[in-house]
């Protein structure tokens, strides 16, 4: 059994960078992860930017589709998809996510990356941080951390650049436009992130992230996690004479490699990413000394096809079972997503006006949003529930402007004798009307006509 020591310091972590199968993976995957996250806001789409996530207009570019705070339901159904993959990935491979594509990871790597370029080996870093500080030493550590903050600061700007268009902010950016806000968001996220990442960095992971312990408990007997095989292993190699030692040769390979500073040998830990590099380490050092390879290796408790496993475990059958539901609910809702979508608000000044000859008149904003990046011709108009006669007042042909929200103004009158004032008010349809794909679509929405 393993005892946390509470309020302790942390201890810096130095691990070396394996040659391996899963470490290979491991670079691959941070590579194509990084790459793809500094390229996707670059990407233009029918002159916009293809993925954006504009906060200050309400708005989500993805692709061509453009959408509104009213395509809501979709966006949750879409969240509770990904988190459903999440835990079932989890299921199935343990904290794959954790050792491969989480953005903690991958900046902390990068942070190692640097110390290895700036400071050398393992042995090398220690050495320098133990030594006394010299002039040396301070231009070593000031650029190591100034090549790290500037990584940090592109990030954060691409970051930034999901949410806010990425062209407009870097031209700002580059003629060091201090007086934007932007600018000081971008720096106040670097900051905050190099912070974090120096003072916490693989902390974060099992005392903060709530991920992390999600995955924990969602661990069974069949999970794919990294496993050292103690039978095989044990004893360790020691100073003792007449013992007949396992295959572990105690170098600590597997520990100085691992990006948390966990031994692997005492078991399931929740420092423990799945990454697979201390399987490397441990694979490297087997062949070595003529010994068979896996020591330390990616296991599961008992060998089963994952079909039948989807199949036939409650748990995993159960998760694939709402993913399949939420897939068929997602694409229902997506292709069957209007272009148009309109909303009638009434004037907020005045309830309604009474006009000469006992006309009563009511004012209206119908706000028509345009969800597509072309011109839509439409019909605008309205008509009574109540069989009373009514007199629209407003623009009935429409060209919509594309990704917009047009906002019309329009009035609606009536004639009313006194004795026919026996409600206070009357029902009424705004209905727009436009041709998709040589089909007439009809949206509808029922509003109060107020007479007194």
């Amino acid at each position: 059994m393993i005892y946390y020591e509470l309020y302790k310091k942390r201890k810096n972590i130095y691990y070396d960078f394996i040659n391996g199968k899963y470490s290979n993976i491991r670079l691959f995957s941070i590579l194509f992860s990084l790459f793809f996250f500094f390229l996707l806001p670059f990407l233009r789409y029918n002159n916009n930017q293809a993925i954006l996530f504009d906060i200050i207009n309400y708005k989500i570019y993805f692709f061509g589709y453009i959408f509104y705070p009213n395509d809501f339901v979709l966006f949750c159904v879409f969240i509770l998809i990904i988190l459903i993959i999440f835990f079932l990935v989890t299921l199935l491979y343990g904290r794959l996510w954790c050792g491969y594509l989480c953005p903690q990871t991958i900046t902390l790597y990068f942070f190692q990356f640097f110390s290895k370029i700036f400071e050398g080996t393992r042995n090398n870093r220690i050495k320098i941080e133990n030594m006394f500080f010299n002039s040396y030493v301070f231009f070593i550590k000031i650029f190591k951390h100034f090549l790290f903050f500037i990584f940090l600061f592109l990030v954060s700007l691409c970051f930034v650049g999901y949410f806010i268009p990425i062209l407009p902010l870097l031209k700002n950016v580059l003629l060091l436009n201090f007086n934007n806000l932007t600018f000081f968001i971008i720096f106040f996220i670097t900051s905050l992130l190099y912070f974090e990442l120096i003072f916490l960095g693989e902390q974060f992971c099992f005392l903060i992230c709530p991920y992390a312990r999600f995955q924990n408990i969602m661990y069974d007997e069949s999970t794919i996690i990294v496993k050292y095989d103690i039978f095989r292993g044990e004893p360790k190699k020691s100073k003792k004479k007449n013992i007949n030692f396992g295959d572990c040769i105690n170098c600590l390979q597997c520990v100085y490699s691992c990006p948390t500073g966990i031994d692997i040998r005492n078991g399931v830990q929740i420092e423990c990413i799945n990454c697979g590099v201390c399987v490397d380490a441990c694979n490297n050092v087997m062949l070595k000394v003529n010994r068979d390879k896996n020591l330390i290796f990616y296991n599961r408790d008992y060998n089963i096809s994952l079909f039948v496993e989807i199949l036939f475990k409650k748990k995993k059958f159960i998760f694939v079972f709402f993913l399949i539901i939420l897939y068929f609910i997602f694409f229902y809702l997506f292709f069957n997503r209007l272009d148009l979508d309109f909303f009638v608000n009434r004037n907020q000044y005045t309830l309604y006006n009474l006009l000469e000859n006992n006309i009563v008149e009511n004012n209206y904003v119908v706000k028509i949003i345009n969800k597509t990046n072309n011109n839509i011709f439409c019909y605008l108009n309205a008509y009574s529930i109540d069989d009373i006669l009514i007199n629209y007042i407003g623009p009935y042909e429409l060209s919509l402007y594309p990704d917009c929200i047009n906002n019309i103004y329009v009035k609606i009158q009536s004639f009313f004798e006194n004795e026919l004032f026996n409600k206070k008010f009357y029902k009424i349809v705004f209905y727009i009307k436009y041709n998709k794909n040589e089909i007439n679509i009809f949206l509808k929405k029922e509003v109060n006509f107020f007479i007194f």
